[in-house]
């Protein structure tokens, strides 16, 4: 069942207050409800380095979705803050959940580009999941793209990034 979206603004505005009880309550809303937007205001509540059970909670509650709806969410929360403390997490939580990144294939291929070894790691499990729902040309010309850029990784991720591709490319 929907929530009134007057509803929803009140409790998206409580979860900014940072006040756990409140952001505990999103998290029940966003699991019971699938109110995806809600989302980006946990993922700010992350940000600020909350105590480690509402951590737990906010990247319990991201593993555990299942909606499509919250893609594009968490998306546009990450773009908005590359640099968020709790990244890798948000990413590894993003892979163990149910949801599938194949619209956003690029998105993915930038964040390898320009995330150290563990965020590139967790981006591309995220891109090996995503795969085969995306289009064979996109990822080919995405593939191409990160390529180009193995020269400038160190070697660590370079060896990553290329045995990736290679399994991408030639699926067992």
């Amino acid at each position: 069942m929907e929530m009134p979206r007057k509803d929803i603004r009140k409790i998206r505005k409580q979860i900014r207050s940072g006040n756990p009880a409140y952001v505990m309550e999103g998290i029940r809303i966003c699991r019971e409800h699938e109110e995806a937007d809600i989302l980006s205001d946990l993922i700010r509540v992350l940000s600020k380095d909350p105590a480690p059970a509402l951590r737990q909670a906010i990247l319990g509650l991201i593993s555990d979705l299942n909606s499509q709806l919250a893609v594009p969410v968490l998306v546009r929360a990450i773009r908005e803050n590359p640099r968020h403390p709790y990244l890798q997490e948000i990413l590894a939580a993003c892979w163990q959940s149910r949801m599938i990144f194949h619209e956003h294939i690029p998105f993915l291929i930038d964040l390898i580009i320009s995330g150290n070894y563990m965020i590139s790691l967790e981006s591309l499990t995220i891109l090996e999941n995503a795969s085969e729902l995306a289009g064979k040309d996109t990822l080919e010309k995405e593939l191409n793209r990160l390529e180009k850029h193995i020269p400038q990784m160190d070697p660590d991720k370079q060896n990553l990034v290329r045995e990736m591709i290679r399994g991408l490319r030639n699926p067992a």
